[in-house]
């Protein structure tokens, strides 16, 4: 991924480039209004923006090895949570049921 000083050392050349952008840079142009969410499916899509006089073009691709990495970590943590919750009920329901038989 190209940083801020070597697209504008690249840009002092008249060249022409391809980056990639990050999350965050992502959600900037989501908040602006330049690019929506819905945008990103399985197809290429292309959004063209102008600025500082400059148009700027961004071909945009949902991920599909990143979509699913979410996936399976999403559901690994969904499963250690349900797990935990399991252990603390147990550990409850032993905890009132030896409280219960203390009391009579």
């Amino acid at each position: 991924m190209l940083k801020q000083a070597q697209i504008e050392d690249i840009n002092d050349l008249n060249y022409y480039y391809i980056t990639t952008i990050a999350g965050a840079q992502i959600q900037t142009l989501i908040n602006k209004n330049i690019i929506q969410l819905a945008l990103f499916e399985d197809e290429l899509m292309e959004v063209e923006h102008l600025e500082n006089e400059k148009i700027i073009r961004y071909i945009i691709r949902r991920n599909p090895v990143r979509a699913l990495e979410i996936k399976a970590s999403r559901t690994s943590k969904i499963e250690t949570i349900t797990k935990k919750i399991k252990e603390q009920i147990k550990m409850y329901s032993l905890f009132r049921y030896n409280a219960l038989s203390i009391t009579f």
